[in-house]
């Protein structure tokens, strides 16, 4: 149902769900899913916020809450949500990766760095958090660092459009280096994910 391009129809179709009282908690949480992939991160965190209310004990709730936040640059919401589900669940790479996301939109990119490490204890090879731990490291100012973190992404991300990323952060990375300067955090970004996959 939640295929690229049927993310209105979804919509469609779980609101008439919802309003038939059916499956309450999933069709919540779908919806808030396709809302977020249409762009409409408001949708999305009401729809979170209600699957939450009916699952509290579920720490996806809350990551899912804490994605659609930190696309909607509400970073310091979206750290109590990561918070609430590393309570619920200490090893979620998930919730690490999120949080670790959350600092950098708030330019607090030791916190980051904190998070990023512990996200990829859990999970060695996730090209998403070592491309995170990149960012992190090259708007800290600690180049080799995130030179070698961007080429360990690379060496594992098989996502065509997320190596580009990858790729226009490290060519970022080495222009500033020759000239002298300090890569800067594009503003509109603010080190958080501007589309719904988190980081690209």
């Amino acid at each position: 149902m939640l295929e690229v391009g049927r993310y209105p129809r979804a919509v469609t179709l779980l609101t008439a769900a919802i309003s038939r009282g059916e499956h309450l908690p999933q069709a919540y949480k779908l919806r808030g899913l396709a809302y977020e992939r249409m762009g409409v991160p408001a949708k999305a965190i009401k729809d979170f916020s209600d699957y939450i209310a009916r699952k509290p004990a579920d720490p996806q709730g809350y990551i899912l809450r804490g994605d659609a936040q930190n696309f909607n640059l509400e970073h310091e919401a979206a750290l109590k949500d990561y918070t609430r589900a590393l309570e619920l669940s200490p090893r979620s790479a998930e919730a690490l990766l999120g949080r670790g996301l959350a600092h950098a939109g708030l330019e607090r990119y030791d916190e980051a760095l904190r998070d990023y490490r512990a996200a990829l204890a859990v999970n060695p090879n996730n090209a998403e958090t070592l491309a995170s731990m990149g960012r992190a490291y090259m708007l800290a100012g600690r180049k080799a660092e995130a030179e070698q973190s961007f080429q360990k992404a690379l060496q594992i991300e098989a996502n065509s459009a997320s190596k580009k990323q990858v790729r226009e952060w490290l060519e970022e990375l080495r222009t500033a280096a020759t000239a002298g300067e300090q890569p800067s955090a594009d503003p509109a970004r603010g080190g958080a994910p501007q589309q719904p996959s988190r980081l690209w």
